[in-house]
Formats: structure tokens, sequence, C-alpha cells
């Protein structure tokens, strides 16, 4: 992130092997924050894996491994389309990104742990990914207060805010 001009990058971890990653674009005024889970799934019985789940492959021109899918093109789209803000002359505004740790074990260390702290608070989230597809995309306008609202899956899991949340 920082390579490609992100700006307030920092680490926020109730456990120093759990962090959680957040990048800025812009500054002041409305925040827009993108979130998304940069964990795999557990590996399960190694045995039952060829090659391993830590050996990435290309098979049939695409690649094979844990985590190759699963939320990781969603991350990246997110984490270049800011580099583009960059590039084009960001809006005013500031855009957050806020990649989460352990959304795939109930996000104790993820979204759990950073809802309600001020450092990731936004007026409005998106969690792109698989869902939007589908037609389920969570967009979530966090209205009169400073709010966080984490979502998992298609579930808000926790919304706090002082004042007043409105689901659209």
């Amino acid at each position: 992130m920082k390579r490609l001009g992100y700006e307030g990058i920092q680490t926020i971890a109730m456990e120093a092997e759990r962090p959680n990653l957040v990048g800025e674009i812009g500054g002041g005024g409305q925040v827009l924050m993108l979130n998304g889970h940069i964990d795999t799934k557990p590996t399960g019985d190694l045995s039952e894996w060829s090659p391993g789940p830590y050996d990435p492959v290309i098979r049939d021109g695409r690649l094979s491994g844990l985590g190759s899918a699963d939320m990781k093109g969603a991350v990246a789209a997110m984490v270049h389309a800011g580099a583009a803000l960059i590039e084009t002359g960001a809006p005013p505004g500031t855009l957050r990104v806020v990649l989460t740790a352990d959304e795939e074990a109930g996000s104790r260390y993820g979204a759990r742990f950073l809802a309600g702290r001020p450092e990731v608070a936004a007026d409005a989230v998106d969690r792109p990914g698989p869902q939007a597809d589908a037609g389920q995309l969570v967009v979530l306008v966090v209205d009169a207060g400073i709010g966080f609202v984490a979502a998992l899956e298609d579930a808000v899991v926790s919304a706090r805010c002082q004042q007043h949340i409105v689901a659209q």
C-alpha cells in the first residue's frame, strides 16, 4: 500500500500474529471504508492436499492453493482502486481500506475487535466480494454519528454508532 501511495498505514491488532491493516487516501471530509478479509480457511488434514496448501500452482490457467480465491481478488481490487484515485486526483474526502484478520474463524481478532474503534470509523462501509455477483452486496451508510459496521458474509454482526445507523 505504501508503494502505491497510501498514507496513514497502520496495523491494529489484538494479538501480533493476527494483524489488521488500514491504509488511507485523501484526507478530511467524509470517509468511505472498503473492507475485506485477508485470512484463509484452516488447512484441515494436510495429507488431503496435493500439492500442499501453501504450494500455489497454476492448473488449466488458474491459480490453485489455499487462499488463492475467497476475497483475494476483491482485496487487490480495493487496494488498486485507491491507487487509481491517487493517480487521477482523489476526490474530496477519505478512502479508508481496512483489511481484517480472522474472518474465517469468527472475526474475534478482525472485524469484531475493530468495531467501534475511532481509527476505523466511517460514514459509509462497503465490503465488496463474491456476494456482489449474487446481488447481495452489503452496503451500509452510517448517518449522524461515528460508526463502524462489521459485515461477515451476508450478515451484519456488529454495529456501533453514537446515534443512528441506516442500512441500504
